[in-house]
C-alpha cells in the first residue's frame, strides 16, 4: 500500500538529493512527537543501503557506542 506524505514534498526532495549525492552526508531528523518522522526516513530508506539510528534517554555515552557498533555493522568494519 503506497502511504502519501502530506507536506513532506520539501523533506523528501531533500532527503533525496541528499543520498544522490557524491558527497558523505549525514542528515539528524528532529522535532515534535508524532508528526511521521520515523514513518517519513522509514518509507524514503526502503529498499535502499542505510544506516539508520535512532538515539533514546540512556545518556550520550550509550548512545555513541551504539551508534559506533552500528556504524562498524554496517560499514562492515
Amino acid at each position: 500500500m503506497f502511504q502519501k506524505f502530506i507536506n513532506r514534498d520539501e523533506e523528501s526532495a531533500y532527503l533525496d538529493r541528499e543520498y544522490r549525492s557524491d558527497k558523505f552526508s549525514l542528515t539528524v531528523i528532529y522535532g515534535r512527537r508524532r508528526v511521521g518522522k520515523t514513518e517519513l526516513i522509514g518509507n524514503f530508506l526502503k529498499d535502499k543501503p542505510n544506516l539508520y539510528f535512532l538515539a533514546d534517554k540512556r545518556g550520550t555515552r550509550s548512545n555513541l557506542y551504539r551508534f559506533r557498533k552500528k556504524a562498524a555493522e554496517f560499514l562492515k568494519d
